[in-house]
């Protein structure tokens, strides 16, 4: 409640004296309303447990992070400065290898080099060579039923890589 004179308002309602006079119940519930707002981060570690449980989110970003960053992915590598990718295809009884080659990102063009390559689907391994000039060697492996996976090894001089991919 307020009047109202001109220029001069007077309210005659004060807060402190409703809460002195109300019940514990009001207080509280007062007490709830009044509080500071924390923001995000303050709602996130407002108590022990919540402390407890986003230390242990950030340990787990932390440790999937560094476990993606050392084991990287299979189905592609770096080999003699060329980034290697290794795809697989079952398609009526046969198992269609396919290794693509590109030079490394952000990096002068390599200089071109031979890669031999042993492909295994199930207990079927073939050799093959793939020429300087090309960027891709394919290769066809026949098989009795579809496999789950594909490896091959990747080799130029002493360097090796190897690489495993899921059979589509």
């Amino acid at each position: 409640m307020e009047t109202r004179e001109k220029d001069n308002v007077t309210y005659y309602y004060n807060r402190e004296r409703r809460l002195a006079n109300a019940s514990e119940q009001a207080r509280f519930a007062a007490t709830m309303l009044t509080r500071k707002r924390t923001g995000f981060f303050g709602t996130l570690v407002a108590s022990a447990s919540l402390k407890v449980m986003f230390v242990v989110m950030v340990l787990c970003v932390i440790a999937s992070g560094l476990l993606y960053l050392s084991t990287g992915t299979r189905d592609k590598g770096s080999l003699a400065g060329y980034s290697v990718f290794l795809s697989a295809l079952w398609f009526e009884g046969d198992v269609y290898i396919s290794v693509n080659r590109s030079p490394g990102f952000l990096k002068p063009a390599p200089v071109p080099v031979q890669f031999s390559m042993l492909a295994t689907v199930g207990r079927e391994a073939v050799s093959f060579i793939l020429p300087a000039a090309e960027a891709s060697g394919k290769i066809k492996m026949p098989v009795r039923e579809k496999p789950k996976l594909a490896a091959v090894i990747v080799s130029c001089g002493d360097e090796k890589l190897d690489l495993i991919c899921p059979v589509k």
